[in-house]
């Protein structure tokens, strides 16, 4: 099977919607906050999108892979809509009745990439795309294809799109007479994905007093403001070092064929002893992994500046300091499914009384803390380290990440807009670091086989589907012009490079991501 995607739909189809499936749920569905900035936060030059990449080992029917998406996608209500912005505030409304996902495959050497690239058009087709290219077999014969699954990050973030690749391979694996399908997620608990207290507030998914909350945010925004971020040097490109795009960059045209300007993730793997030595190293002095990588990010973007003459204490004449944006994860337990929920006390699986066993379906839970740091901190490592890990602590015992949200609903509730200095075409994040963890734990126990990888068993074994290797990213945005995202795969710690083609001379990014992959190995030495 070779097909290009399935053209857009047109805005005024969605009138035929009537019948679609809608869950149950309310024909017009508002989006969150977090949903709002990152359709706010999407354009074609910097996709807000997720792509995961997967090496499948076994055979793989066209016929099933397709039964198989369209069962999977319907489980999920956010793929089954499109984005109406006609009005004052988008919202989610059921897609056309002939919207579907069609898989483009296609030969051994042909582009890894899809035809249309990486930009999806939310307002005129579901938040889903997948590829697949054949590879030459294994060793032994066994067939060999890369899938490629791309979701927006209106529809999920990192953890959403990997919860539709399980259930993705439970429905090839049910199909072969593998592992069943589990119960699938509730469609109601939908409607509290924004809902980040038990109790309601002032706002929808606010708690009461909050507003001692937003006086800390207001004052922490200013502060924001009076220290520039510092970009990312755009190297050998010879561009230079500003807070802002050039005067002459302009809007980008309306209608443009969207262009796949996202570059190629770089993987730096870890052995299983380098991986179980960087954990250790991170225990023994009482600070979590996730620390330790965030200090080397810190110290790469520092060296790297300095390389190209743009590590200074000021820019644009202002106070700067590098700015990383660490994505947090909102999720709680009674979010996972119920093969990896522990049950509570009182054998009830949720929070709030029901017993739903599919856990929350696919969606972008996430908020955001924003670490900054200035440039002179490098000058010594451990007390960089140290102060990483004390405010990264003060992160988890705060929820700033819940914070961040917080301030996004505001701003869209008073102003109708995203908080000022985010999209005003100013720099507000030097780089991304995203840590989605251990991907064994959030694998239900059917779907894994003995190393911890994602498993579509098979009645006949030889039918068997097995993922050998994974890698994702995370999108973009001008400015920020790398983005690392690391996750342990097959108990082995693997950490992935977005850079910005636009800015970032490949040999560029390739000393960048050697300089960060040697620091974290010397982490690990102690």
């Amino acid at each position: 099977m070779n097909v290009a995607s399935a053209p857009p739909a047109a805005q005024g189809s969605r009138a035929e919607a009537a019948g679609a499936e809608t869950h149950g749920l309310p024909e017009r569905l508002p989006l969150t906050a977090v949903e709002r900035f990152m359709l706010d936060d999407d354009r074609p030059s910097h996709p807000m999108t997720g792509v995961h990449e997967l090496l499948v080992r076994g055979p793989l029917d066209d016929a099933l892979l397709a039964d198989a998406v369209e069962a999977t996608r319907r489980r999920h209500p956010l793929l089954c809509r499109v984005i109406d912005d006609s009005g004052r505030e988008p919202v989610w409304v059921p897609a056309p009745a002939d919207a579907t996902v069609i898989v483009d495959r296609a030969p051994a050497g042909t582009p890894r990439t899809h035809p249309r690239g990486h930009w999806l058009d939310v307002r005129r087709e579901l938040g889903l795309r997948i590829w697949v290219r054949d590879e030459e077999p294994d060793a032994d014969g066994v067939p060999l294809c890369r899938m490629s699954v791309a979701v927006h990050h209106c529809v999920a973030d990192a953890l959403g799109g990997i919860t539709f690749l399980i259930d993705l391979f439970a429905h090839l694996s049910a199909a072969r007479g593998g592992a069943a399908v589990p119960a699938p997620p509730s469609a109601e608990r939908l409607l509290r994905r924004g809902q980040l207290y038990e109790r309601a507030g002032l706002l929808p998914g606010l708690p009461p007093g909050r507003l001692t909350v937003w006086g800390h945010l207001l004052i922490g925004a200013q502060r924001m403001k009076r220290t520039r971020t510092l970009p990312l040097a755009p190297g050998s490109r010879g561009k230079a070092i500003s807070a802002k795009p050039a005067a002459d960059a302009g809007p980008e045209p309306p209608g443009v064929t969207p262009t796949d300007d996202v570059s190629p993730p770089r993987t730096a793997s870890f052995t299983e002893e380098e991986t179980h030595r960087l954990k250790a190293a991170a225990k023994a002095r009482g600070i979590t992994l996730n620390d330790l990588l965030l200090r080397d990010v810190f110290l790469t973007v520092r060296e790297h500046n300095a390389r190209f003459g743009a590590a200074g204490a000021t820019l644009d004449g202002q106070p700067a300091a590098v700015r990383i944006n660490v994505p947090v994860n909102l999720r709680d337990a009674s979010d996972l499914p119920a093969s990896l929920r522990k049950p509570p006390a009182d054998g009830r699986a949720n929070r709030d009384g029901t017993d739903d066993g599919g856990g929350l379906t696919v969606v972008n839970k996430i908020g955001m803390a924003l670490v900054t740091r200035p440039t002179a901190l490098a000058d010594d490592p451990q007390a960089l380290l140290r102060s990483v890990h004390e405010e990264m602590s003060w992160v988890r015992q705060t929820e700033r990440g819940r914070r961040f949200v917080e301030a996004v609903q505001l701003s869209y509730a008073l102003l109708n807009r995203p908080p000022g200095g985010m999209f005003d075409g100013t720099c507000y994040a030097t780089a991304v670091l995203s840590n989605i963890g251990d991907l064994e734990r959030v694998l239900p126990p059917a779907l894994r086989d003995d190393r911890g990888r994602l498993h579509a068993p098979a009645a006949d074994p030889a039918e068997a589907l097995t993922v050998l290797e994974y890698a994702t990213g995370s999108p973009g945005r001008p400015l920020t012009r790398a983005t690392v995202l690391a996750a342990s795969y097959g108990r082995r710690l693997q950490l992935h490079l977005r850079t910005d083609p636009a800015e970032i001379a490949p040999e560029d990014a390739d000393a960048f991501w050697a300089d960060l992959a040697a620091r974290v190995r010397r982490s690990a030495a102690g």
